[in-house]
């Protein structure tokens, strides 16, 4: 026999974890059974109990808190914890709860039996049967039996049918059914006398039969009980008849209000073994995948506690952290799974710019980071900022201290390892510098065969290009780091500017 509380509870257990950072409170869902000496009228009203003296803080150090300290963060998370409760209702420990009537009870000779149908120590149901026989026997005479059963629901339990009808395997019980108090189950009665009269022998006979349950071969009780404003469905299996008796073999009750429930129905004993992929902590981005292996039930589908997703697929991603179990529905029961953990690390975060010629991150002592250069990592470059020396596209591969890795998008760079500063252009020539390159854009032919003049901090000059076309180009790399001056003349003009090589 079972023994549950109506209305299932939900309490929140507390944790304070100190680290070097501080406190850290954790609150983590769980049943609350263990608040049973608390509770009260509100249960019937489906509140929740939080019974805060009942709360456990388990400290990671051996110092005990103080107890002043104790009640402060009691009130403050009591608090966040029915906050949590009423944004977050959960069913997660919606059952059917079984009762196997062992031995049967065998309603015969005025035997009768109170069903208590959620075990709550108050009967809500009487049922209750009579049969019997005679036999005035001899040369005319008369025999007979009779047999009868009934169901008393009491208080404002109701019974579907009018009289009660019999259900099979499977039928429905719900809130659309035919509900009343109707008691009769069946009333058998059959007699019959014989005589001798000159002309011979003769014989009567005479039945009456009322009531739906005239033969039961496991057929059920569609049942429903009120428990304070709440409404639960359930159900009682009988076999037999009027002259034989019938026979209670077990009954059961889905324990959240207003579920519907089969008749028959019951929890399976839960053997499914979800398979996880690829572990129960990862970071986040990374999907699990929870999988079952295929079974011949009706249906399977996912569950958080909260909601339910992933119907009729035996397999699922999840993203989220949180507890997950499955739950398959057979012809007569349902199979839940044990619930798995999952927890999604966070990631660090991969933003990367460029500031005052320096690539930078976000910074965090507890990040570990490495440069690359196109594909391939930097020598030495490990901090949370890298100086270019060149052109190309960079990005960071950043480590937080969960080991959760993400890498930056690529940043493009443009390094020009030649600068110049243009005096008398005029505003005639334009140039481009890239790579200890010189690009020169003249407006027209009349500087052809003139001289590009490169000219050192000493003033000597160390290179020169001829002008053979409008574009002429002046490779410097040959050339070390410093200042540079450059010359073009002609007879009517003389251009020059100034640049450096890094």
């Amino acid at each position: 026999m079972f023994t549950k509380t109506p209305s299932p509870l939900f309490c929140l257990s507390i944790r304070v974890v100190h680290t070097p950072k501080g406190e850290r409170v954790e609150i983590v869902k769980a049943d609350c059974f263990v608040c049973a000496g608390e509770l009260n009228d509100s249960v019937a009203k489906k509140s929740v109990t939080l019974c805060p003296k009942r709360f456990t803080f388990i400290s990671d150090k051996d110092e005990q808190m103080k107890k002043d300290s104790l009640e402060k963060k009691i009130a403050a998370y009591v608090t966040l914890a029915a906050a949590y409760l009423a944004a977050h209702p959960v069913d997660a420990d919606a059952q059917i709860l079984y009762t196997n009537v062992n031995p049967d009870v065998h309603l015969v000779n005025s035997t009768f039996f109170n069903l208590d149908l959620n075990n709550d120590g108050i009967v809500d149901f009487h049922l209750h049967g009579d049969n019997g026989q005679f036999n005035n026997g001899g040369s005319s005479g008369s025999a007979g039996f009779s047999g009868s059963a009934y169901i008393d629901a009491l208080s404002s339990n109701e019974i579907i049918g009018i009289p009660p009808v019999m259900l099979n395997a499977l039928d429905t019980i719900s809130q659309n059914n035919n509900w009343g108090q109707s008691n009769l189950l069946v009333n058998d009665y059959f007699h019959q006398s014989w005589g001798y009269t000159i002309s011979g022998s003769w014989v009567n006979s005479s039945s009456t039969t009322s009531g739906n349950w005239q033969t039961a071969d496991n057929n059920y009780l569609g049942l429903k009980i009120k428990v304070g404003i709440d409404i639960y469905y359930g159900w009682a299996r009988l076999s037999g008849n009027g002259y034989n008796g019938f026979i209670i073999k077990d009954y059961a009750f889905f324990n959240s209000p207003n579920h519907p429930i089969l008749a028959g129905e019951t929890d399976c004993a839960s053997n499914t073994e979800i398979l996880v992929s690829p572990d129960t902590i990862v970071c986040d981005g990374n999907p699990i995948s929870l999988s079952v292996l295929p079974s011949v039930s009706d249906s399977i589908k996912w569950s958080d506690g909260i909601s339910v997703f992933g119907v009729n697929s035996y397999s699922f991603a999840i993203t989220q952290s949180g507890s997950y179990y499955s739950i398959f529905t057979y012809p007569l029961c349902k199979d839940t799974s044990v619930e798995i953990n999952l927890y999604f690390l966070p990631n660090p975060a991969d933003t990367i710019f460029y500031l005052n010629d320096t690539l930078m991150t976000v910074p965090s002592s507890n990040n570990h980071y490495q440069w690359y250069y196109g594909t391939n990592p930097i020598n030495n470059s490990d901090y949370y900022f890298h100086i270019p020396n060149q052109t190309g596209n960079y990005k960071v591969r950043i480590t937080n201290q969960f080991g959760c890795i993400v890498f930056s998008d690529y940043l493009h760079i443009q390094k020009n390892n030649v600068g110049v500063e243009l005096t008398d252009l005029q505003n005639e020539l334009s140039l481009s510098l890239t790579n200890k390159i010189i690009h020169i854009y003249l407006p027209d032919n009349s500087l052809l065969g003139n001289q590009i003049e490169i000219i050192n901090e000493l003033g000597q000059m160390v290179t020169t290009v001829t002008i053979t076309n409008q574009n002429p180009e002046a490779d410097l790399s040959a050339l070390p780091g410093g200042i540079y001056f450059f010359h073009i003349r002609s007879k009517q003009k003389t251009y020059s500017g100034k640049f450096f090589i890094e």
